[in-house]
Order: structure tokens, then C-alpha cells, then sequence
């Protein structure tokens, strides 16, 4: 059975590459939405835009010997800027679309606004991070490569939640009060303060 490309697994494929599918990007699937996406990308030679190692280059003037050359660069950069951007877009639900209409010929600018969405580098976020992490157990019938998965997922958002300078110093401060407020959150005086 083929897939609507409304579905939240949508396969996309080309006569020159292999299928891949996974699923679209909804609120709660971030870490691997990302992870499947960058290799999507990657797979079909855009990452480098999005990681911006690789440019736009400059538009040659008229009168420039290898206006033709040049302006061929331009042009193939523009043509995989394009394909990045609705790579991106076609494995967007609805919702996460409305999120990056206005962004949906810059592929980074989608990224960003997208990572932004979902990964937020707060402290109240990374409490809650910290605290979806340590609550994971093995539910009935679950394997354990299913388990792993999960914790990989969960580690990647503490990962990804961080500041960019975050020390080892800073982060055993967060958990001596993420402990104390683990603590007093089951006691009925301390309601207001948690």
C-alpha cells in the first residue's frame, strides 16, 4: 500500500536513490526525527548547507571571463538549497509545517526555527529532560534494544538542551537542585514551592 504523503510515515524515493522512511516530525519525536532527517540529507550530498561548510557563492559580473562557470555554481547551489528545503518539508507534519511556511526556501532558517521548537535551552526544560531521563523503566513486553533507544533519545535532549559552555561545575549545581526539588515535590507543604 502506498503512503499519502499526509501520513505520519511518509516514504520519499527517486528513480536514482532508495526509498527511506520515517517518520514525520511531530511534537515528542525530535531526537530521531533529526538524526533520520541529517542522514537523509546527508545521503543526498545537502548537509554541507545545512552546516553551513558550504556557501552561496558569489554571483559573477557580466563581464567576468568564467561568467558561465561561476554562474553554474550559483545555480546548482540554489537547485540543492531548494531540494534540502522540501526534503524538509515533506517530512513535516501539518502542524510543525505552520512553523516554517514563511522560511520554506531557506532550508537553515527552517532547521534553526525547527530546533528552536523543539529544543529548548532552559533550566526549567533541562529539570524536566534530567527528569524523563531517570524515570525511564522497561515496560511490559518491551526489549531491551527498545529500552536503549529510549535513553539515547532522552540523553540526546539533556545533550541538546545545554548552553554551549556548559561545565561540569554548572551542571552538578542544576542536579543538586533538581534533587532538592525531586525531594520536596511529594510534600504537601512545599506545593507552592515546586
Amino acid at each position: 500500500p502506498s503512503l499519502r504523503s499526509s501520513s505520519p510515515l511518509y516514504t520519499m524515493s527517486s528513480s536514482t536513490e532508495s526509498a527511506l522512511s520515517f517518520p514525520k516530525l511531530t511534537i515528542g519525536n525530535w531526537p530521531s526525527w533529526q538524526i533520520n532527517m541529517t542522514a537523509r540529507l546527508r545521503s543526498r550530498g545537502l548537509y554541507t548547507i545545512m552546516n553551513k561548510k558550504r556557501k552561496r557563492p558569489s554571483e559573477p559580473s557580466e563581464g567576468d571571463k568564467e561568467y558561465d562557470t561561476k554562474m553554474a555554481r550559483v545555480e546548482a547551489f540554489d537547485e540543492d538549497q531548494d531540494k534540502a528545503a522540501g526534503d524538509i518539508m515533506l517530512m513535516l507534519s501539518p502542524d510543525e509545517q505552520k512553523f516554517v511556511r514563511d522560511k520554506a526556501g531557506d532550508p537553515v532558517a527552517m532547521w534553526d526555527a525547527l530546533q528552536a521548537r523543539h529544543v529548548q535551552e532552559r533550566v526549567n526544560a533541562r529539570f524536566n529532560a534530567y527528569d524523563d531521563f531517570f524515570s525511564i523503566r522497561i515496560k511490559e513486553g518491551e526489549t531491551l534494544s527498545h529500552v536503549v533507544s529510549r535513553v539515547q533519545d532522552a540523553m540526546y535532549l539533556i545533550k541538546e538542551g545545554r548552553p554551549a559552555k556548559f561545565t561540569i561545575d554548572q551542571m552538578d549545581k542544576e542536579l543538586q537542585v533538581m534533587a532538592v526539588i525531586r525531594a520536596l515535590s511529594g510534600d504537601e507543604s512545599c506545593r507552592t514551592l515546586v
